[in-house]
């Protein structure tokens, strides 16, 4: 089990919704500090140290995240970008739900998206080497 605050790197990190010509950009926290707790085992003391962890991945979601019910995206479009792009039916039976996961745990933040949203998309870019960044969280 995981204790979970949040901190701030930079004041605007944490304003979670910046309006756009074209839509609202959602970021989520740069990264987030976890305080590990562990089941007591009799002759023992438990010692954990508190740990950060880096922003990693977002993902959109049908219902709460710990449903578990992680949306694959419509369309994925780029060559040395990708921006994938989930569209937000408005007669959903569920609201929709934006998860930020962290390097190095299971912990995720998480977030209800506005109803009237009916579409969003995230655009990665490629990061020397291998592997990708997410650059921009959008919804419409």
């Amino acid at each position: 089990m995981h204790k979970i605050s949040l901190y701030l790197i930079v004041p605007a990190a944490l304003v979670l919704f910046a309006r756009t010509s074209s839509g609202e950009i959602l970021n989520c926290p740069p990264q987030i500090q976890t305080h590990p707790k562990a089941n007591e085992v009799a002759g023992w003391e438990m010692l954990a140290e508190p740990a950060q962890h880096y922003f990693e991945n977002a993902g959109i979601y049908s219902g709460h995240p710990r449903e578990q019910a992680s949306l694959v995206p419509d369309e994925q479009v780029g060559a040395k970008k990708l921006t994938a792009r989930w569209s937000l039916p408005p007669n959903s039976q569920h609201a929709y739900w934006l998860g930020c996961s962290y390097r190095g745990t299971t912990v995720m933040a998480v977030r209800q998206l506005d109803s009237h949203y009916r579409s969003c998309s995230i655009e990665y870019a490629k990061r020397r080497g291998s592997g990708l960044e997410i650059k921009q969280i959008q919804c419409n």
